[in-house]
């Protein structure tokens, strides 16, 4: 289940969940480690095997910023 947390601006465990991880990618993409393709597909692939609907959902927004090639977030490295 989707809770808030102590953060601010009343982040979710799930969002923080799915930016850190989008961060982490275009951490990756960013310094030459994975093409923005893989990092695509990474976010393509994993889509199927989450459960809860709402992290579905962040994950498929995810998913298509990658795809249309828009930031969703920029690395805090």
């Amino acid at each position: 289940m989707d809770k808030p947390d102590d953060m601010e601006g009343g982040m979710t465990n799930d969002r923080v969940a799915v930016e850190s991880i989008a961060c982490i990618l275009r951490h990756l993409v960013d310094r030459g480690a994975i093409s923005l393709d893989v990092a695509r597909a990474t976010m393509a692939d994993s889509l199927p095997t989450l459960g809860d609907s709402s992290l579905r959902n962040l994950w498929a927004a995810a998913t298509e910023a990658f795809a249309s090639g828009d930031e969703l977030v920029r690395p805090r490295f």
